[in-house]
């Protein structure tokens, strides 16, 4: 059986293994029927409903409004009927500008008839005032600005990068996740030994990569599918038409240049945990275990240019090396900051990282799979690759 007829084999295994179609379909129905639901159940636990307050020495008659209506009342006539339920809260004037609210409890409703009174009481204050309400709105308005971009708008396609690249690191830490557990316990049970005495310890652990890459994509597609008929429907109830949904636009070479980035990045932290998981003798004790949460902090890293300078050295640094470049170089493309041979370069340098882990990994996993009772220390495990070569 050649190399790569046994990956194919071992992927397919793996993709089975986790993969169960039943649970997919489910993920896809409870995604869509809670994200669908999610907007009406937020609407009615946030909802004020009807609100009554009694209105105390109101100087004139309250206008309603969708939320609140007032009942002039006495102070002993509303203390009467709060006491007795009847009420939601006793609105006391002191003056036109100052009130006391009573209320049983805090109610989520407060602000909203706080700006209620705000505008309830602006013709007064304007007519105490010189300013008439054409000068007072003019007053209000904020200074013009209007910026020019003479280069490509960083703007465009940030969502898209941050939405490619969050799934990305889902995808790692839910795959990674699978690896360590799959891996740690085939070690335990001594399943391994038996597999590679038919298959290489190389082809196994392209297989195993492979295959976990496969489900972790199918588990993040029933997701996005899961959510876009959520958003889909949950529009749809409230009177939506599909053309009035939003658009991300994004420029192709910026998502191409994202897609490939997070695909190799995915890859390089696959192969690497592999190798990592292969040296744990017990993943309940192991301190290795505690790994598995470096590449939110590299890829974290990259992200730090939407929000900071992406023009520093620095910065260009961590686009080229290897970690951090799977979210560094999309974003200093998405601000038109890199030359497509830049991108090439840190490409080039990406890949031939991934193909170096995946080589160590092999070796590693080769020799580690079958030590057990003490974990080698990591120079233990250069030294093994070292003479692999």
């Amino acid at each position: 059986m050649s190399h790569w007829d046994a990956v194919r084999r071992v992927t397919v295994w793996e993709f089975w293994r986790f993969l169960k179609v039943r649970d997919l379909i489910m993920s896809v129905v409870i995604f869509a029927v809670i994200g669908g639901a999610a907007p009406f159940v937020i609407d009615l636990i946030t909802s004020s409903g009807d609100v009554e307050l009694a209105a105390v020495g109101a100087p004139f008659d309250l206008p309603e409004d969708e939320t609140f209506s007032f009942v002039a009342m006495t102070a002993q006539e509303a203390a009467a009927a709060f006491e007795a339920g009847e009420l939601d809260g006793v609105l006391t004037f002191h003056s036109t500008y100052d009130f006391t609210l009573q209320v049983e409890r805090q109610r989520n409703w407060v602000g909203q008839l706080d700006a209620y009174l705000t505008q309830l009481v602006l013709p007064a204050r304007l007519a105490e005032s010189s300013l008439t309400p054409q000068e007072y709105q003019q007053l209000l308005q904020p200074a013009n600005l209007e910026v020019a971009i003479t280069g490509e708008s960083g703007d465009r396609g940030a969502l898209a990068v941050n939405i490619v690249l969050g799934v990305m690191i889902f995808g790692v830490f839910t795959g990674t996740g699978l690896l360590f557990t799959a891996i740690t316990g085939e070690k335990t049970q001594r399943v391994t030994e038996q597999v590679i005495s038919a298959v290489t310890p190389q082809a196994w652990i392209d297989g195993k990569v492979l295959g976990t890459m496969l489900y972790t994509i199918a588990n993040i597609a029933s997701l996005a599918l899961g959510v876009g008929i959520a958003i889909v429907a949950s529009g749809l109830f409230q009177g939506l038409s599909l053309s009035t949904f939003p658009s991300i636009s994004i420029d192709p070479f910026v998502l191409l240049t994202t897609l490939a980035f997070a695909i190799l990045g995915a890859a390089l932290f696959y192969f690497l945990f592999a190798a990592i998981a292969a040296t744990i003798d017990d993943p309940n004790t192991s301190q290795r275990s505690g790994i598995i949460m470096l590449p939110g902090v590299f890829v974290g890293l990259g992200w730090l240019g939407l929000i900071g300078n992406s023009e520093n050295l620095f910065y260009m640094f961590l686009s080229y090396f290897p970690f951090t470049a799977v979210s560094a170089m999309p974003v200093r493309v998405l601000f038109g900051e890199a030359s497509p041979i830049e991108v090439l370069l840190s490409l080039a340098l990406l890949l031939a990282t991934v193909l170096l882990a995946r080589r160590v990994a092999g070796k590693i996993f080769s020799l580690a799979i079958l030590i057990t009772g003490k974990e080698p220390s990591w120079g233990e495990m250069a030294a093994w690759v070292r003479r692999a070569r």
